[in-house]
């Protein structure tokens, strides 16, 4: 909780220590990706990140996981940033906020060739709540209208028969707009 400080001496020292924590994750991130492509130049890195994409002295969800993890955008083919919105008509209205956050987010970074693929919440592993399959379908096409060039769910093994057949149905609609 050090990143809801009120101390000025502390929330400044805090915010400098994001910078600095998000360039180092991002140079190291950068160094591995360059030294895969020397392997094999044709191979492709992803990378699953937090949800953090915000600047790193103001933005609460960046300030709270310590890193803005968009920063990383650059030095990946594909990033998946989990967006977990939680359940319900409201959380198709957070992924499309947040994926047009990222989107925004990693046009600054200069990540136009990254793809933007975020993992999407069928329901956590092991939880009663979930979302339907109508919400997922919801949170699929607002990713995609909002700027993700593709989208995974989260967690998989958790679907049923109605969500393989939305998939499906989904996917087969979908690929009339591609």
């Amino acid at each position: 909780q050090t990143y809801l400080s009120e101390d000025p001496d502390i929330a400044r020292l805090y915010r400098l220590w994001v910078t600095f924590r998000t360039g180092q994750v991002s140079r190291y991130v950068e160094r591995i990706n360059r030294e895969l492509k020397e392997i094999d130049p044709e191979a492709s890195l992803a990378i699953t990140v937090n949800k953090s994409y915000g600047e790193c002295d103001s933005d609460l969800t960046t300030l709270g996981y310590g890193t803005n993890a968009a920063a990383l955008a650059p030095y990946c083919d594909v990033i998946m940033p989990q967006i977990y919105a939680g359940y319900g008509d409201v959380a198709v209205k957070h992924v499309i906020e947040a994926v047009q956050g990222w989107r925004a987010a990693m046009e600054k970074e200069r990540a136009a060739t990254t793809k933007l693929v975020p993992i999407l919440l069928v329901r956590y592993a092991g939880a009663t709540v979930r979302n339907s399959p109508s919400r997922v379908r919801q949170q699929i096409i607002g990713a995609l209208s909002a700027g993700a060039q593709g989208v995974l769910l989260y967690y998989p093994s958790n679907m049923d028969a109605p969500y393989w057949q939305m998939l499906s149905e989904t996917t087969r609609q979908l690929k009339k707009y591609e």
